[in-house]
């Protein structure tokens, strides 16, 4: 198989599967802006420059919201966790830069891209330019309909 760029696919699909927010956008807005686009896989924070600064992921918008409506009883949180959630005002204070690392780079391939997705579990990766800018998302959805578009032989 040719070598395929993560940018690539992403041009392919051109269905938009994330939100960009700011840093400092209350949380009632990043939520809201995720609540009313069902098709929003992920929330990418962005600094004032707009350069990428981290991930807000699905798992640690529910454990807010859980921590919000029912004080977290029930879960195991560290106390860490617990405090980080108590005080998210913004968004910030949600964002997971340990997950900077999966993002896919623009010219970098899509074996990568897909390499660390699955190292790291997570649903969608951001697909960065070389200056650190947002230029699209990678989602399994959007491999598989690059898949389709070019027809690539995936079994023979």
């Amino acid at each position: 198989m040719d070598v395929v760029r993560a940018a690539d696919v992403n041009r392919l699909h051109g269905v938009v599967t994330s939100v960009i927010v700011y840093e400092n956008e209350p949380l009632k807005e990043v939520t809201a802006k995720f609540a009313s686009n069902p098709t929003i896989r992920g929330v990418f924070v962005v600094d004032s420059q707009g350069n990428f600064t981290g991930v807000i992921t699905r798992v640690d918008l529910m454990k807010w919201v859980h921590l919000k409506l029912f004080g977290g009883k029930g879960r195991e949180l560290s106390i860490g966790e617990i405090f980080r959630l108590i005080y998210a005002n913004k968004a910030k204070d949600l964002l997971r830069r340990d997950l900077f690392s999966i993002t896919g780079k623009e010219n970098g391939t899509l074996q990568a891209a897909l390499d660390r997705r699955i190292d790291y579990g997570e649903d969608i990766i951001p697909v960065l330019d070389k200056d650190g800018k947002r230029i699209g998302d990678l989602t399994v959805n959007k491999v598989l309909s690059a898949l389709q578009a070019e027809k690539w032989q995936l079994l023979e």
